[in-house]
């Protein structure tokens, strides 16, 4: 009976320390791959890749690529303004890389058509025209000399500097 007891705690504590040993080497994978528009195969730039489990993900890139440090098992989710999101599950028997081609499908939702009225009515329209005040002639030659080409070329070249004289003076100043 000893003996076996024995036999019993040696088996446990060899099991648990190669289970132990298992989880201390697993290995992360580089996952990477393309996210598309499944109806006509355009890349999607700036999609989310999200991996849920370890809180950080990636956005792709301008021809729909990314690049994510994952474990097996992990679920990503991609996602992208227009589409539906789609999870992805790693599986758990893969090399140190792995690659997928995301197909999105498009998530489109008719809305109903909104008329945007400032008035209630429209004789409550046409009356507010009517007695809408437009700028008289002298407010008009204001506008129009302020606005001149001659008056704005005279006022560009009264400034005193631009930015890069400005960084310049401060510069000289720090110098001083």
């Amino acid at each position: 009976m000893k003996y076996l007891l024995s036999i019993f705690i040696f088996l446990a504590l060899f099991t648990s320390v190669y289970d132990a040993d298992a989880q201390g080497s697993k290995k992360f994978i580089t996952f990477s791959g393309f996210v598309i528009d499944g109806s006509n195969d355009e890349p999607l730039p700036g999609a989310y890749v999200i991996n849920d489990r370890a809180g950080r993900g990636v956005f792709t890139n301008s021809k729909g690529y990314f690049i994510l440090d994952v474990f097996p098992g992990d679920s990503i989710l991609f996602s992208y303004l227009g589409f539906r999101k789609q999870y992805h599950i790693i599986p758990k028997s893969v090399g140190l890389d792995y690659s997928a081609v995301v197909e999105l499908s498009i998530d489109a939702k008719m809305l109903k058509e909104v008329k945007v009225y400032p008035f209630r009515t429209e004789e409550e329209f046409k009356t507010a025209f009517l007695e809408m005040e437009l700028p008289n002639a002298k407010e008009r030659e204001i506008i129009e000399k302020n606005y001149s080409n001659e008056n704005i070329k005279r006022m560009a070249a009264n400034q005193a500097m631009g930015s890069v004289g400005n960084y310049r003076y401060a510069m000289d100043q720090q110098l001083m």
